[in-house]
């Protein structure tokens, strides 16, 4: 049986035709019903681009299925009997709790074990894991530590590797799996069975440029027990064209199928048009971006062919919404929108507070509450005014200090908003909550106690709202693992941190806003790449401060994938040329201000692009009051007109 081969392509563009091509003779030589084609894909963002893609050129692919390297493994375990379900959610607590278990050894845990601070110890246990590491490479690995690294690091280094070691003990002990134990697991049937659970089906696979060494291993066992073809593409360097941009990004996948046959035209950057544009802020950018997509939709562009892209879409998210929606712009994104400010705030504070309980200070439980309406309002000012007429700092003080006072008052009103004995009675309600949830039986029960606090300090509703929907997917993922409250808090806030959310827009359809990283292997036919600020795009490569990169490079002899921050500048490098090859009509745009008018720099990328080719030159983007440019109107709704119009007498 030949081995499989592996395909590199120059752009997005020219690795969708040719899968259309390799599909269409699949197809046309019978291959489907019983032995469909299989594509496998990084993720859903591919898999709707390539899906799209592949419909432009035939509106019917009979026995063509494209699914996520993820899906691929659960069909794999389902296949073989094995019910697979994710507890990635409990993993900083597994981790915590291991921290503490090692904190009287290495006192520099004793800072990170806690489950609220455990996130930077979080990060570094999950390269480890995912890079391959095991129980079985711990005594190599600290010999190896021990023999390279000396001082405090190379004891830290050691401490690590311990934990990580414990980790993956402890989540096999609890039952407890990750979503790349998945891929384990998959990858050790695909290699005990010796053949691919679809025998006769062709296997495609495309949009992977660096993955890590578990879902390496998944791959490598797929493609060799499928006889499958690895797609790759390697853009050429906007700069040097000689040479592939971001090389070395690509390298350890390369290691992992020899014999790249390379194909495609080369210099494809050269027939991409770019247009450079700056603004005067963020807003004014989006807002002259969505003009220019309205006139490419009038010129007969579809919708679903524009994309725009951000490296990050959180500063650009609102302006979107807002620019996009005046203009009747139809637009669809992965990403939601920012939470609203003060629901999410207090939805942390109530969280915050149920954590704490009696230790929680007076301030976080006057966050909870919300100043809606007068009640509410009310309720937050004669708290604040009593826990200060009593001297408290913590909830517990309150509820210890205040009868006293309020027993003085009798029935007469409290600071003249609240009745004396409506808040003794609320008091002592808050303390029987507060008190019950330290000993909440379950995660059902602690849920139970949690919405009594919730309706306790917002009797509107909301919160309880959110919390209905959050504490569902709480209580699934503990499962039957005895958690404590703080435990229990932790994975309801981490919950929460989505749950307040709204989509940013649409439901597939229209003009595509993604992220750079949403955006890999996606083609259009205009794309705006908008936000090529310094130190945005390209993002700064930053080291673990647990592990840094010297004391990883000398792991990466029994870790070959282990992450480096030293290949993030060539993946920036391969990004950017890659979404440049990714349509034949390039948009690349900045603010030159931040909201606070200070100047911000412009990205080194558009640096170089302007040095390299004197051709292109940087446009002016017009601010967003000046709707009045180069003699013509632009696009505006009718209260920016009158506005407009009555700032600017000759408008009328």
């Amino acid at each position: 049986m030949p081995g499989p081969r592996c395909v590199c392509l120059p752009s997005p563009l020219e690795a969708e035709d040719y899968m259309a091509s390799k599909l269409q003779s699949t197809w046309a030589g019978g291959f489907f019903s019983g032995s469909q084609a299989l594509v496998v894909v990084p993720s859903r963002s591919v898999r709707e681009g390539l899906v799209q893609a592949l419909l432009q050129r035939r509106t019917a692919w009979l026995g063509v299925e494209v699914r996520t390297l993820q899906g691929v493994a659960y069909s794999v375990l389902q296949q073989a009997g094995f019910a697979f379900r994710s507890g990635e959610p409990l993993f900083p607590v597994v981790v915590s709790r291991v921290a503490q278990a090692f904190q009287e050894r290495y006192g520099f845990l004793q800072l990170l074990s806690p489950v609220e601070r455990v996130q930077p110890l979080v990060a570094t246990v999950r390269d480890l894991l995912d890079a391959g590491f095991s129980p079985d490479h711990l005594e190599a690995a600290c010999e190896l530590i021990d023999a390279e690294v000396k001082d405090a690091l190379g004891e830290r280094a050691t401490a690590l590797l311990q934990v990580a070691a414990a980790v993956d003990g402890a989540l096999r002990t609890n039952g407890v799996f990750r979503r790349n134990d998945a891929l384990s697991l998959a990858t050790h049937l695909l290699k005990t069975r010796g053949a691919s659970p679809w025998p006769a089906r062709p296997l495609l696979v495309y949009g992977f440029a660096d993955v890590t060494g578990v879902a390496a291993d998944f791959l490598e066992a797929l493609l060799a027990a499928s006889d499958g073809e690895l797609v790759l593409v390697q853009p050429p360097d906007p700069i040097d064209r000689q040479r592939g941009a971001g090389e070395a990004f690509l390298s350890r996948l390369l290691r992992r199928v020899p014999g790249v046959e390379s194909k495609g035209s080369k210099g494809l950057f050269l027939a991409s048009q770019l247009f450079l544009w700056e603004a005067p802020e963020l807003e004014a950018e989006i807002r002259w971006v969505a003009e220019d997509i309205k006139k490419q939709i009038a010129a007969g562009v579809k919708p679903e062919r524009i994309g725009v892209v951000a490296r990050s879409l959180e500063p650009y998210a609102l302006a979107v919404r807002k620019c996009f929606s005046a203009l009747g712009v139809p637009f669809s994104a992965y990403q939601p929108a920012p939470a609203p400010p003060p629901l999410l705030a207090r939805m942390r504070a109530l969280v915050g507070l149920a954590a704490e309980g009696l230790e929680a200070p007076v301030s976080r439980l006057l966050s909870a509450i919300p100043r809606g309406d007068g009640k509410t309002r009310a309720l937050a000012s004669a708290l604040l005014r009593l826990s200060g007429a009593v001297g408290a700092r913590t909830a517990g003080q309150l509820v210890e200090r205040a009868p006293g006072l309020l027993q003085e008052q009798g029935n007469t009103a409290l600071f003249g908003q609240w009745p004396a004995s409506e808040a003794s009675a609320w008091l002592s309600q808050l303390q029987t909550v507060l008190v019950s949830l330290g000993d909440a039986p379950s995660a059902a029960g602690f849920g139970e106690r949690l919405r009594a606090l919730a309706a306790l300090c917002d009797p509107g509703g909301e919160a309880a709202g959110v919390l209905a929907d959050a504490l569902p997917a709480v209580s699934e993922s503990v499962g039957n693992l005895s958690l404590s409250r703080r435990e229990l808090c932790f994975l309801l806030s981490e919950e929460l941190r989505q749950r307040p959310s709204l989509p940013l827009g649409g439901n597939g359809g229209g003009v595509a806003v993604l992220s750079a990283m949403e955006a890999r292997f996606r083609t259009f036919e205009r794309l705006y790449l908008v936000g090529l600020q310094r130190d945005i795009f390209p993002r700064v490569p930053r080291e673990d401060p647990l592990l840094p990169d010297h004391v990883r490079q000398k792991l990466a002899v029994l870790l070959p994938d282990i992450p480096l921050a030293e290949r993030g500048a060539s993946e920036e490098r391969y990004l950017f040329g890659l979404l440049l090859a990714s349509a034949p009509s390039v948009w690349l745009s900045w603010p030159a201000h931040d909201p606070d008018g200070r100047p911000l720099a412009r990205s080194p990328f558009v640096d170089e692009l302007v040095v390299a080719y004197p051709e292109l030159s940087v446009q002016r983007i017009p601010g967003r009051q000046a709707l009045v440019w180069g003699g013509s109107f632009r696009p505006a709704p009718a209260g920016e007109w009158a506005v407009y119009a009555g700032l600017h007498e000759d408008a009328k």
